[in-house]
C-alpha cells in the first residue's frame, strides 16, 4: 500500500472556511474512483459529519524529501539503449488542398 497526500478545502459559500492537507493509505492508483474513496473516507474518519461538504481538490503520491522520484520497487534500472533518432519530415512538392 502507497501513501498519499489528499488536500480538501470546504465549499465557498460555508460560514467555516476550511483548507488542508492529510495523509492517508491506499491499494490504488492516485486520483482513480477507488482512490478517492480511500481518501473520502480517511477524511471523514479524521474530521467527521462537518467535513461532509468538503471536497477534495487533488491527490498525489507522498515523497520523501524535496522532489523525490516515485517509488520503484526497490530495483534501480539502468538503460544502455541508443538514442532513437529523430525522425524527420517528409517534404511534398504539391500543395495540398490548392487547385491549380
Amino acid at each position: 500500500m502507497n501513501t498519499y497526500i489528499a488536500h480538501y478545502r470546504s465549499p465557498n459559500a460555508s460560514a467555516d472556511r476550511e483548507t488542508g492537507v492529510f495523509e492517508f493509505a491506499s491499494a490504488y492508483n492516485a486520483g482513480s474512483k477507488a482512490n478517492m474513496h480511500d481518501a473520502r473516507v480517511r477524511m471523514l474518519e479524521l474530521h467527521g459529519s462537518k467535513a461532509v461538504s468538503w471536497v477534495i481538490e487533488k491527490v498525489e503520491i507522498k515523497r520523501e524529501g524535496k522532489k523525490a522520484a516515485p517509488p520503484i520497487d526497490g530495483q534501480l534500472t539502468l538503460d544502455f539503449r541508443e538514442p532513437v533518432p529523430e525522425k524527420k519530415r517528409k517534404k511534398r512538392t504539391t500543395d495540398r488542398g490548392k487547385v491549380q
